[in-house]
């Protein structure tokens, strides 16, 4: 592919929000991420893991990918560089990776709620109700809990 990381991750999303389905696109589209992942920004990660995770949730049972290694790739690439994300994005990264399965404890535990817990406060407006409902969400389905994941579906609750 001739394109930048930000176009990559949008084509990815586009697919998942039409529910379009080309197994080899898909395919090429997860290993040129792979290869060129030290390019991809935090937003980038971002918006490729929600058009994965999108067209994830839109394939039959029957048809469900294996991309377990790209997302643990993207994860990885986007906690390196989650620090530049807001907290309505921090939110949709944690939508996204809880939709693919993806659970790692040290991601989710010592980076993800962390970075949520200081950056609560920033979700304001018309959409803080519905982030902070699909981060109790989120929250609920985790495998474990720590004491910082608590403390945050605890917080969380309280500003519903």
């Amino acid at each position: 592919f001739d394109l930048e990381p930000a176009e990559i991750a949008r084509l990815c999303r586009a697919f998942g929000e039409a529910a379009v389905y080309n197994e080899e696109l898909i395919d090429a589209l997860c290993s040129e991420v792979q290869q060129r992942l030290r390019s991809f920004g935090a937003v980038d990660c971002l918006v490729f893991l929600e058009g994965l995770s999108r067209l994830h949730e839109g394939l039959p049972e029957d048809m469900q990918r294996d991309d377990a290694e790209v997302v643990a790739e993207v994860a990885e690439r986007l906690a390196a560089s989650m620090g530049t994300l807001s907290a309505t994005e921090l939110v949709r990264a944690f939508r996204a990776l809880v939709a693919l399965d993806h659970y790692d404890r040290i991601l989710v535990h010592r980076k993800i709620c962390p970075a949520l817990a200081l950056r609560l406060g920033q979700l304001q407006g018309p959409s803080a109700f519905a982030d902070l409902a699909e981060l109790l969400h989120c929250l609920s389905l985790l495998p474990a809990q720590s004491h910082k994941s608590a403390e945050l579906a605890m917080t969380t609750a309280a500003a519903l």
